[in-house]
């Protein structure tokens, strides 16, 4: 529990990523209820932080320590964008979008109105 609540401090620190903790790990009740019928707010984001603080088990300096740092973002693998022997450059790869032509545009000027007048 400790470690999950950590790990969300450190890489997520949403809204909805700490209510779902809340839900998981929480014992007070009325506050899941509270959590369910109120809408995301700073104040509620803030109680939620309170929160998982508490059930955490660390102190408010570390708490503070732990929220100043940056996000950290899980790293996406790096694609190798060497080409390889043998293959064409993306440059030399025809394109297959078609290009429009502006005049099969169609108008988006409403019709015009006749004039009742006799």
């Amino acid at each position: 529990m400790k470690e999950a609540i950590l790990n969300y401090f450190r890489s997520d620190r949403s809204y909805n990523g700490g209510v779902s903790l809340v839900m998981k790990y929480s014992h007070k009740l009325g506050f899941k209820r509270m959590l369910n019928l109120q809408h995301e707010s700073d104040y509620l984001l803030g109680i939620v932080h309170e929160e998982l603080r508490e059930l955490c088990g660390i102190t408010s300096a570390e708490f503070m320590r732990l929220t100043r740092l940056p996000i950290v973002k899980h790293e996406i693998p790096v694609v190798n964008t060497q080409p390889q022997q043998g293959s064409k450059p993306a440059a030399a790869i025809p394109s297959k979008r078609k290009k429009k032509d502006p005049s099969t545009k169609p108008s988006t000027k409403p019709p015009k109105k006749e004039s009742r007048k006799k």
